[in-house]
């Protein structure tokens, strides 16, 4: 059946649209690809029906996608030259509903109006397609050309389609001429729909493999709209091949069920027609699987992420080498067998073919590196790269050297985490990406670099991402930040005070990757409020020069009377506010997430607890002393917390959704039962009673 959600979106998706979602999905060593494709033909290196995706739901977006640029593509191009209007006028009337004002044909104009207009009876939602087969059977009667019956026409079979009149979407579809339009590719896939609802599966079947085979612009309908279910309909289906390179088509969209054994059809189309295009399609499907199981083995990670069995991983590239062994077929094949026994069993294989054995020899020179050595390495990959030019395969090379140093640089070096970066589970995983891990050190190694005039291939490389390419503004940004984190309170005012404040509507939820002015919190870091995060009545502007001038006062008054109350009290508030767990976290953090704590951040939670305990001895003030008391609570939780989160830079709190586990944490944690005792001596104080239906107070109550 084809997929009701795009048959819904009439003119949104199917004729006009080519908007959907995909996130790429990166799981540790495993996205590396040595599987050349250079026997493929030239049209199938990017289609993504022949690559191998292990997240069915990723992989259909992405699939969606890649096939609603195509048609968006061939159907602009008959109605530029149709209203002879160029192209980017025509996406302007057709898909952005534009006035029609460019065409300049009247007869064509009034047309496309009661076109567009027939289409706008269609909703996102809750289309009335009784009213929208009225209305395009009444524009068909009107005995439109050729260019526009075709749409009408196709618009009349969806609307059949979706009230389920099946056999009058069949019979309607019968009586027309096709024609060369690229519509006729979708009436023809809603044809073999039709005739799959009505229970014709092995027709359909048919139908949808030459669907997939011979479409330009819907392939994957076919792809994915391919169902038989018994022997018989399988026998059935088989002899109506015309071909043995049907026949194999027939095995290749059997292969790519997941329920079927892809290795067992390739032995199948190998035996059929060795040099079919699906068996070379399917072949290298199997690969890129074998190879994204081979390095799930190397890497460790199958069982986290996959729950697989390392013996069935094994088994599959087993099986798979047993298969290239089986059925020798050129170079390729060579090589891949070679590819395969390497890194898999570590076993050198001598191939003929020149290109691949380099290509085998450069994955194993990585291997045995021992060392950084960046100008052996730069010269080694740069010839590698030259031999693939224009292949895919040269991004895989890149992150293969780069993954590999990035385990021989120093450790917490900037070229270790620049290396690293290459890693992209690492990236997308492991936390936002390399500047969160950013210190002083390796801020002041990036600018070194990036000021480095003979830079070798490597480095060039580690600084060629969009995302490492920092502008001044950001650099002085992050020196200010990081020297704030380290209480270096004048350096980080020497970076501040020359950045630009942000525009006018301005959230502390900043995006650290695009923001190059100065931060600012909505919150004054030097009070602390009865949550103390992020929550008042007010909000406020206040800058980090503000707050940096500010505490280089305040540290200055301390100098001259180390036991001020106030000064005191202000320097604890403002070094529990830069933490992760107070108010302005930005002016000491380069991302700012409200559920991760950075372990590197929490040193001024621990200042601010001394400075807070020297405040109770200095002052009698019961009203002050309650808030203190709060505010070590506070900080007794966030000990407690990062003291049970895995020993990894960024931890996750519990919210408050999660109290039991609060609660449990509260239980262990002596010291904060001793606070709390401490400040129920303060009960009759005006704080104690805006703070005593605190949450985290239930636990004692």
């Amino acid at each position: 059946m084809i997929r009701i959600v795009l048959i819904n979106l009439l003119f949104i998706v199917e004729l006009f649209s080519c908007t959907t979602f995909w996130q790429p999905t990166y799981i540790n060593e495993a996205d590396f690809n040595f599987i050349d494709n250079s026997f493929l033909k030239k049209e199938d290196i990017k289609n993504p029906l022949y690559r191998y995706a292990h997240i069915p739901s990723w992989a259909y977006d992405k699939r969606v996608e890649y096939y609603q640029k195509i048609k968006k593509e061939l159907n602009l191009q008959e109605w530029s030259s149709y209203l002879n209007i160029s192209k980017d006028k025509a996406n302007s009337i057709v898909y952005k509903d534009t006035p029609p004002t460019a065409i300049k044909n009247q007869k064509k104009k009034e047309k496309f109006i009661a076109y567009k207009r027939a289409l706008g009876l269609i909703k996102d939602y809750d289309t009335n397609w009784k009213e929208v087969l009225k209305s395009f059977q009444s524009l068909i009667k009107q005995n439109p050309d050729r260019f526009f019956k075709t749409r009408i026409a196709y618009n009349i079979v969806r609307a059949y389609h979706n009230l389920g009149e099946f056999d009058k979407e069949i019979a309607f579809i019968d009586s027309l001429q096709k024609d060369n339009s690229i519509v006729w590719e979708w009436i023809e896939s809603y044809r073999a729909g039709a005739i799959q609802h009505r229970g014709d599966l092995v027709t359909s079947a048919y139908l949808f493999a030459q669907i997939f085979a011979t479409h330009k612009s819907d392939a994957y309908i076919g792809y994915y709209d391919f169902k038989i279910k018994t022997d018989q309909e399988w026998n059935r289906l088989l002899k109506m091949a015309k071909n043995t390179q049907e026949q194999t088509l027939f095995h290749f969209l059997r292969a790519i069920n997941p329920k079927n054994s892809e290795l067992l059809e390739l032995k199948y189309m190998t035996q059929i027609n060795p040099n079919s295009i699906w068996v070379k399609r399917l072949l290298y499907l199997v690969a890129q699987k074998a190879q994204f199981r081979a390095f799930l083995l190397k890497s460790g990670d199958y069982q986290d992420y996959y729950n697989l069995e390392k013996k069935d991983l094994e088994n599959y590239i087993d099986r798979f080498l047993e298969y290239l062994k089986a059925n020798p077929n050129g170079s390729f094949n060579e090589y891949l067998l070679s590819y395969f026994e390497y890194i898999y069993h570590h076993k050198k294989i001598p191939i003929k073919d020149s290109k691949h054995k380099k290509l085998l020899e450069y994955i194993a020179f990585v291997d045995s590196l021992k060392g950084v050595d960046e100008n052996l390495v730069s010269k080694r990959l740069k010839d590698i790269e030259e031999i693939f030019k224009g292949s895919d395969i040269i991004k895989s090379l890149q992150k293969y050297t780069m993954v590999k140093l990035s385990t021989l640089y120093p450790q917490n070096s900037i070229k270790a985490t620049l290396s690293g970066y290459f890693k992209e589970y690492d990236r997308f995983f492991d936390g936002a990406d390399f500047r969160a891990g950013l210190n002083l050190k390796k801020l002041n190694e990036l600018v070194a670099l990036k000021d480095k005039r003979d830079k070798n291939y490597i480095e060039k490389l580690m600084l060629n991402s969009k995302e490492i390419n920092l502008n001044q503004n950001l650099i002085n940004l992050y020196y200010a930040v990081l020297y704030t984190r380290d209480g270096r309170f004048q350096k980080a005012l020497n970076y501040a005070k020359d950045l630009p404040m942000p525009p006018k509507y301005y959230s502390d939820i900043y995006d650290g990757d695009k923001s190059s002015s100065m931060r600012v919190s909505l919150y004054n870091p030097f009070n602390v409020s009865f949550s103390g995060n992020n929550r008042s009545e007010k909000y406020i502007k206040y800058s980090h020069k503000k707050f940096l001038k500010t505490i280089i006062k305040i540290q200055k008054e301390l100098q001259k009377n180390p036991n001020s109350v106030m000064d005191n009290l202000l320097m604890a508030n403002g070094l529990y506010n830069i933490s992760d767990f107070g108010n302005s976290p930005m002016f000491a953090t380069i991302y700012r997430d409200t559920t991760i704590v950075n372990r590197n951040n929490l040193n001024n939670i621990h200042k601010a607890e001394k400075f807070y305990k020297k405040v109770l001895k200095l002052t009698d003030n019961r009203e002050l002393k309650t808030k203190v008391y709060y505010q070590l609570l506070k900080i007794s939780l966030a000990k407690e917390i990062e003291k049970n989160s895995k020993k990894t830079q960024y931890y996750r709190k519990p919210t408050f959704k999660e109290m039991d586990t609060i609660f449990e944490l509260l239980k262990r944690d002596t010291e904060y039962s001793q606070l709390y005792k401490k400040l129920l001596e303060y009960q009759d104080t005006k704080y104690f009673n805006k703070i005593k239906n605190c949450a985290t107070f239930k636990y004692f109550n």
